[in-house]
């Protein structure tokens, strides 16, 4: 097999053996020795778990409904109606309840608010807001510190990660609040926090995200969707834990649990998404980011374009079933994929794999991201599709041993051409957003002098809503 990474030699050395061979001379009597040019081996790329502030994604349900009834033809759900919203006449549930322990937390939503315009019943029809609570359920107090927030409606899902990273990065002081026994605090509400941003309406995508830590012992956080609410943020402690009694008249919205419902016979169904505490497979707990170290060498015979790299292929076993590097098999290419899972690899996008986390679901289980996690009505095999909120970290050193300056750029795009919302650290250290499609977007660019070696870091997060498979290249541009 030829090898891919082999330079043909200058023109002009096979220039001179041809007229040596021509004219019967030695070679010494026309040119100097022709040395071989070493070609350096490419780095191989492979993501470590980094990283101490865990990630709660909540995307299951993604489309929040008043009024729907699934009836689609064989749905196990069918006949069923759904009102997913906290208000006591609107189905008195939580998106997600989850009990977490102390500890350092981001916690990342995104849904689309009555994607179906049904305005049966009325209520339907009006506009909603969102909010992630902390409830108290212990006999002491604990401390919560809220770091920073962000929210956005429509489909620019980078921003909100990009103003809590910049707000995290530059030091900002947390607020910090004493949750007493038994009660609930808000530590995001859209209509408070984000009022300029305006209600989320029928018809509308909207995602944001907010940073706490907790200290002191175990927490329920709760997402919440609702069209009313009752502040009670200020109320004195309380004897017996009431959680969510800033719903006037409720002893509490119910957990709604995992959601599986359809809404058309090739629609996926809901699920085909998760919630829950992520965390890097056979870990029980873990940070959100991953991070590799590439090492590149160029010369002035490097032409300019995408660096080579390899990276081991993701087999499954026959056995287990689980996916795992093959000792054997290598994919060798001038770019890496993330963002999915090898079960959906194909001949010409193959994914990395070690960048991927479990999902601990609440009423399901572990939803893993190297096994075939199998759902209710569904015939896909579920798994994390795509690792949504996991903070990326691409360190990447280069050396430069030829006489002139190169320049560089970190890029990504996707597969599929539909959007894939990303926050990134730009060269002057801001976060910024934009969105990714099938055209590589450079969001990174730097020079690396002559005779010169230099690192320097890509970081970026994908945002949602927005589709994964992402491919990362490293190129040189001049």
């Amino acid at each position: 097999m030829q090898n891919p990474f082999a330079r043909t030699a200058p023109a002009s050395a096979m220039a001179v053996t041809a007229i040596t061979a021509l004219i019967g001379l030695s070679t010494f009597s026309l040119a100097a020795p022709v040395l071989a040019q070493t070609i350096p081996t490419p780095p191989v790329v492979r993501y470590a778990v980094e990283g101490t502030r865990q990630l709660i994604f909540v995307n299951n349900p993604e489309r929040l409904e008043v009024g729907y009834t699934d009836a689609v033809p064989g749905s196990v759900t069918s006949g069923v109606t759904y009102n997913d919203l906290a208000d006591a006449d609107q189905g008195r549930k939580a998106i997600q309840r989850l009990t977490v322990p102390a500890g350092s937390y981001r916690n990342l939503f995104e849904h689309v608010y009555n994607l179906s315009r049904a305005t049966v019943p009325a209520a339907a029809g009006n506009p909603i807001q969102y909010g992630v609570s902390v409830y108290n359920p212990n006999r002491f107090t604990v401390k919560v510190t809220v770091f920073g927030k962000g929210f956005v409606t429509g489909t620019a899902g980078g921003k909100p990660l990009a103003d809590v990273l910049n707000a995290e990065q530059a030091g900002t002081p947390g607020t910090v609040l004493q949750v007493y026994p038994g009660q609930t605090v808000w530590i995001l509400r859209t209509d408070t926090d984000f009022a300029t941003t305006g209600p989320i309406n029928p018809g509308s995508f909207f995602s944001g995200t907010v940073d706490f830590d907790v200290l002191g012992g175990v927490v329920i956080v709760s997402n919440l969707a609702y069209q009313t609410y009752s502040d009670t943020l200020a109320r004195p402690p309380i004897s017996v834990p009431a959680p969510f009694d800033f719903f006037p008249g409720l002893s509490g919205p119910d957990d709604m649990g995992f959601i599986t419902r359809r809404y058309t016979l090739t629609a996926a169904p809901e699920s085909r998404v998760y919630k829950g505490l992520m965390s890097y497979p056979k870990m029980t707990g873990s940070g959100s980011g991953v991070t590799t170290n590439l090492s590149f060498s160029v010369d002035d015979a490097t032409v300019a374009g995408d660096l080579p790299v390899t990276y081991p292929q993701y087999v499954r076993d026959a056995v287990t079933g689980e996916f795992a590097p093959s000792p054997t098999a290598v994919i060798a290419g001038t770019g890496w994929f993330t963002h999915n899972t090898p079960l959906r690899d194909t001949p010409t996008v193959r994914v990395v794999g070690n960048d991927l986390f479990d999902i601990q679901q609440p009423g399901f289980g572990r939803v893993y991201a190297l096994f075939a996690t199998n759902a209710a009505n569904t015939p896909f095999a579920q798994s994390n599709l795509g690792n949504w909120g996991i903070l990326y970290r691409d360190a990447i050193t280069v050396t430069n041993s030829g006489s002139r300056d190169r320049t560089f750029a970190l890029s990504l795009n996707n597969s599929s051409g539909s959007g894939s919302p990303i926050a990134y650290r730009d060269e002057a250290g801001v976060w910024q957003n934009t969105l990714v499609r099938a055209v590589p977007v450079t969001y990174y660019s730097f020079t690396v002098l002559a005779g010169a070696t230099q690192t320097i870091e890509g970081t970026f997060t994908l945002g949602c809503p927005g589709v994964g498979t992402l491919r990362h290249a490293v190129t040189v541009t001049n």
